[in-house]
Parts: C-alpha cells; sequence; structure tokens
C-alpha cells in the first residue's frame, strides 16, 4: 500500500479522492516483522436504525429511549478547543439518557461481574475528579500533575531518539502525564496537542477499561465495592493514597509543519506525502505535524493505534495485530474513535452525525455498495494490502465497527473480545461473546436515519460533511440540527425538504465544495442561497423544478467543475452561463430545456468538458 493514491468514485464521475493507508516499510524494515504503518486516509475531497440478527436492547432505534452513542466522562478541568468544538447547543423535547460503556447490555451479559465492579469504581473516580479537581487523593490516584491535568515540562532540547537525527536546539521536549513529546513546533501548539492527547488517553481507559493495563490495580484499589457511589470511592481513596503505576509515557514526534514531516519522512516512510500522521509500531512512536486546520481526527486515530499497543498489557510482542485476520477491526475502532467529540465534561462516541458515517450513507445507500462481510472480517494485514479498492475497504470496516458499536445495536462485548484476541490480552469473560457480521440490509437499515431519530439524538458537533442522502428526513428533522457553519459537503438528495431549510441548516454557505440537491423540492427560492455559495466545485440539482433563473446565480461560481442537471428545467441561458466558467469538467443537461443548437455551441467551444456522460434509463429514479 506504500505510497498509493485512493481514488473514490461517485456514481456519476470520479470526482473525489482519499489517499494513503499503510506503508509496505517504515524506517527500511519490512511491515511484517516489526513495523507497522497506519495512516489515515486524508479525506482530501469530499464523497463519498438498527440491528437485525442478533439482541440489541430495542430494534428500532428511532423510537427506542437509548442513544446512538457512548458517553464518556472527561476528567480534566480545562476547557479542551479541540474537543470543543460545536455548532450550539440543540434541545430535545424527549431527550435520550447519556449511556456509559457499563450500561451496555452485551457488558452486562458476558464480562466477569467483578471486572464490571472495577470498571463502574473507575467511572465514579472520573466523575468524582470532575467535581473535586482540587481533591489530592483523586489527582494521587490518577497520577494526574496539579495546578492543571495536561501541564508541560519543558526538559529542554534534547532528548530525542538519536534515530530522528535532530541537532540539540532544533527542537523541545516536554512531558505530559503520559506522554513525553519531542516537537519542532510552538510551544501553544505542542501544548494544545498534548491536551487533546490526555483528554483522549482518559476517554480510551473509560471506553476500553478491560484492555488497560491499570485494570487491575484499579480492580484492587476497590475490591468488594459493587456499584460504590462517588463519595465511597473518594474514601476508599483518601485511606488508601494509591496512585496508579502506568507503564512509561508514550512518545510523540511533532514537526512543525506538512513540508518538514514530509521532508523528514520520506526516504524512510514511501507515501509519507499522502498522510498526515502515523503510528510507527517497531518504533513506539506516533509522528504527527501541525497544521493551521487542526486534524484531531488523525491524531485520535493513531493515538489509538498507539494506545492498543502501549497502553495495554499486550502480549502480542513484535507480531503484527491483524497479521492472522481481522485486520478491519484495527483499523475499524481507530476509525471509530476519529467520530469523538464533546465539551470540557463529558464526550460522546458514534452517532448519526460522525464524519465517517457521512461517507458511508452515500456508499451504501446513494452508490448502492456492497463488501461481502466475510471476507473483511477474515482478511489479514498482507491481504489488505494488496486491494485495489482500499477506500472502499476502509469505509466498510469503519462503518461495521460503528455498527457493532453504537447503542442500541450493542455488542460491544464482541468488539472488546474480538480487540483482546487481536492484542493478546486476557480479558475474565462470564460468557462468551457471540455476534454474526451484518447483511447489506443490516447496514442500510443502521445507516438510513429519520425525522425522529435526529430529534432524540441531537448534537451539537460543528459538521464538515452532512450526508442524509436516501434517508427518511423531511423538513422536520432537517431543523433539529444546530444550524452549521464551514459545511463543505452536504448531500440532501431525495430529502424531503423545502428551499427555506437550507438557509436555516447553513445560513453562510460560503464554504461549501459540494451540493447535491438531487431529486427534492427545491424551486428558485433556493437560488440566492446557491449563489452564495461560491466555492462550490460540485453542484448537482437533477430531477428539481430549478430553471433559467439559475444562470444569474451562477455568475460568481469561479471554482465549479462539474453540474448536474439532469431532469431539471434549466434551459439555454444556464447553458451560457456555465460556457464561460473555466474551470468546468463536466456537465450533464440531458432532459433539460437545453436547444440542440446551443448544445453544439457549447461543445465547439468547450471540447475538453465532458458533456452528458450520464448513461439514462427509461425514467428517473
Amino acid at each position: 500500500m506504500s505510497g498509493i493514491t485512493i481514488q473514490q468514485s461517485t456514481p456519476k464521475a470520479d470526482m473525489f479522492q482519499r489517499f494513503g493507508a499503510c506503508a509496505r516499510q517504515c524506517f527500511g524494515r519490512p511491515i511484517g516483522s516489526s513495523i507497522f504503518l497506519a495512516c489515515v486516509l486524508i479525506l482530501q475531497a469530499l464523497p463519498v436504525d438498527d440491528s437485525v440478527g442478533q439482541d440489541s436492547p430495542d430494534a428500532d432505534s428511532a423510537t427506542a429511549p437509548w442513544p446512538d452513542r457512548i458517553t464518556c466522562l472527561v476528567p480534566c478541568t480545562e476547557v479542551d478547543h479541540a474537543l470543543s468544538e460545536t455548532a450550539g447547543a440543540v434541545t430535545s423535547d424527549d431527550p435520550a439518557r447519556a449511556v456509559g460503556p457499563t450500561d451496555l447490555a452485551s457488558i452486562r451479559q458476558c464480562l466477569n461481574p467483578r471486572a464490571i465492579d472495577a470498571w463502574e469504581a473507575y467511572q465514579q473516580v472520573c466523575r468524582a475528579f470532575q467535581q473535586e479537581p482540587d481533591d489530592p487523593a483523586i489527582a494521587r490516584f490518577l497520577g494526574i500533575s496539579r495546578p492543571t491535568p495536561s501541564q508541560l515540562r519543558d526538559r529542554g532540547g534534547r532528548g530525542a531518539p538519536s534515530w530522528l537525527d535532530w541537532d540539540r536546539g532544533t527542537y523541545r521536549t516536554y512531558e505530559s502525564t503520559h506522554f513525553v513529546i519531542h516537537s519542532q513546533a510552538d510551544e501553544a501548539s505542542t501544548r494544545s496537542i498534548a491536551i487533546d492527547l490526555e483528554r483522549t488517553y482518559w476517554i480510551w481507559t473509560q471506553l476500553f477499561f478491560p484492555l488497560w493495563e491499570s485494570r487491575s490495580q484499579v480492580a484492587r484499589t476497590f475490591a468488594g465495592m459493587t456499584e460504590p457511589t462517588v463519595a465511597d470511592v473518594v474514601q476508599r481513596l483518601r485511606d488508601t493514597q494509591t496512585t496508579l503505576n502506568d507503564s512509561t509515557r508514550m512518545r510523540i514526534v511533532v514537526f512543525a509543519d506538512r513540508a518538514r514531516y514530509q521532508r523528514a519522512l520520506a526516504e524512510a516512510v514511501p507515501g509519507i506525502e499522502n498522510s498526515t500522521g502515523f503510528y510507527a509500531d517497531g518504533r513506539r512512536t506516533t509522528f504527527l505535524y501541525v497544521d493551521p486546520i487542526d486534524d484531531a481526527a488523525t491524531r485520535r486515530h493513531e493515538l489509538t493505534h498507539q494506545l492498543f499497543r502501549e497502553a495495554t498489557d499486550s502480549r502480542l510482542g513484535r507480531t503484527m495485530p491483524g497479521s492472522r485476520g481481522d485486520f478491519w477491526l484495527v483499523e475499524g475502532i481507530a476509525g471509530y474513535v476519529e467520530s469523538l467529540q464533546g465539551s470540557s465534561q463529558a464526550a460522546t462516541l458514534g452517532g448519526w452525525d460522525s464524519p465517517r458515517l457521512q461517507f458511508a450513507r452515500y456508499r451504501v445507500l446513494a452508490n448502492v455498495e456492497y463488501l461481502d462481510p466475510e471476507s473483511l472480517w477474515k482478511q489479514p494485514v498482507h491481504e489488505v494490502q494488496k486491494r485495489s479498492d482500499l477506500a472502499t475497504w476502509y469505509a466498510h470496516a469503519i462503518l461495521h465497527t460503528h455498527w457493532l458499536m453504537d447503542p442500541p445495536n450493542d455488542q460491544f462485548a464482541w468488539v472488546l473480545d474480538r480487540l483482546a484476541k487481536l492484542y493478546a490480552i486476557r480479558v475474565p469473560w462470564a460468557k462468551q461473546p457471540q455476534v454474526q457480521p451484518p447483511r447489506q440490509s443490516d447496514l442500510e437499515s443502521f445507516l438510513r436515519v429519520d425525522d425522529s431519530h435526529l430529534r432524540r439524538n441531537p448534537t451539537d458537533r460543528a459538521m464538515k460533511q452532512l450526508c442524509l442522502s436516501r434517508c427518511e428526513v423531511t423538513s422536520d428533522g432537517l431543523r433539529s440540527i444546530s444550524p452549521q457553519v464551514g459545511l463543505q459537503w452536504l448531500d440532501l438528495s431525495g430529502v424531503f425538504l423545502t428551499s427555506d431549510d437550507l438557509s436555516l441548516l447553513d445560513p453562510n454557505p460560503t464554504s461549501l465544495l459540494q451540493l447535491n440537491l438531487e431529486n427534492t423540492a427545491v424551486d428558485e427560492a433556493a437560488l440566492p442561497w446557491i449563489g452564495r455559495a461560491v466555492g462550490l466545485t460540485e453542484l448537482d440539482l437533477s430531477w428539481t423544478e430549478i430553471d433559467d433563473r439559475l444562470a444569474d446565480h451562477l455568475m460568481n461560481h469561479k471554482a465549479l467543475q462539474t453540474a448536474w442537471l439532469t431532469g431539471s428545467r434549466v434551459g439555454d441561458e444556464v447553458l451560457r452561463t456555465l460556457e464561460s466558467i473555466a474551470t468546468l469538467r463536466s456537465i450533464d443537461v440531458q432532459r433539460t430545456r437545453v436547444s440542440d443548437g446551443v448544445l453544439q455551441r457549447f461543445r465547439a467551444a468547450r471540447p475538453s468538458v465532458a458533456l452528458n456522460p450520464l448513461e439514462l434509463r427509461d425514467s428517473p429514479q
């Protein structure tokens, strides 16, 4: 997979790209022996309920009292801007209650009761730290430095490993509670990264407590406690004065920018130009760089790989996780953690609004894409490396993980069991978890949300991508979503919306790059809003009532590359306007009011533009 650029195609054109994944070699050593390069797919361009076949608390996610995400506490007191980028509060008439990991039925049914007691005690410790951040017994137990949990200690310009080949004084070494960070970036950027790393660490320990290296210490500290209260655990900590003894700090390397990241690693890591960060298993190091657009998703993805390797008592040794099969879950669970979002008090993982699920929703519902789950689940890493459809593979690996993890389709115990096997970690099961791979209909049901689901699962996530294509969503559901700032891809094809819904959802669409309103009821009232979306590279108004009045609102669209107007009411004026857009690469105006003469003139004037590339059936669907 080294150096591969992955192409992702829509049903209409090869407009979207995803990049990078795993390199075959890192620092000159074969991936199969000890080095793992787990580069996150870069979603550089855009576009891309519940359980059937096993028991769940409620099979109808739209009406069940269960939310579609897992909630963890954030045992820190600082405001984490990277974690709390939100679009504004959303209210719900009937909000679902927060569900923590130990609330899940599969955990209750399968895990040893004493392990559950320890897990719950640890969650109460996290809650206690929120309530009493200055309590020395709690801070001592968690190993948190005062006065702030993520306080960085500057160790000067030395201490970096020799293989980095960094001259003394060209970087700084910092230590936080769980990480040693060798950084060529400025202190403020490094501190921001450190805060997010620590937050993600604490959330990971709650979510994957049965795999965490300190779980036995927690169990011993709170032995004999069943369903303890916050007061119970605090008193026990004051009585015992215990401190968790974690392993050595995990190593992070931060470059000042993308160019330096690429220059430093280009020779050792083929394909590094297609990555935004990676975890090198053999070096036990996560490599990151500072970017004006903070890429928290990559950071959390790569840190997840590192935590399963270094924050557990894994007996895997130099063996690659997934070398015998199930490699999909190695990447799938890291992709799942990308969905992390929240505030300084709580964080959620999963949910209909998860960024990766927007692409999965497009692939499965709009593009009718299918990947055999049996082959996906069985393939080892060396077979995955040979695939020519890595973008598809990654999308489905992460989709399957969400399907397993997101309540109420709760198969979390099985995920923990499979991760324990992948990383050779012992877990005390009372009952062995079992699960069957999802059918295509299961995935479609999971992805196809409706108004009730949206209202019962409000989100304050600031979304860059939103795809509700082929979902049973109306204006009522759309208006339960907070007004968004910075949307780049919006796909509402087939949604029962009105023109007014667009300006309510995205009041200032200047960030939009791709817009799909195919087969919707938008009309001329939407034209001023579309006119403000001057950054669009792709516009789809197929099978709508939009007519030639669109022409006046495309005058400033200087970046437009693709226009799908099939079956709309546009005519010659729109085509003349499109002819003047120098960036145009593809256009389809079949079954419109465009005359043959103007069509031929366009063909002669712009011979390089793909004209009417769609192969239409007898009638639109």
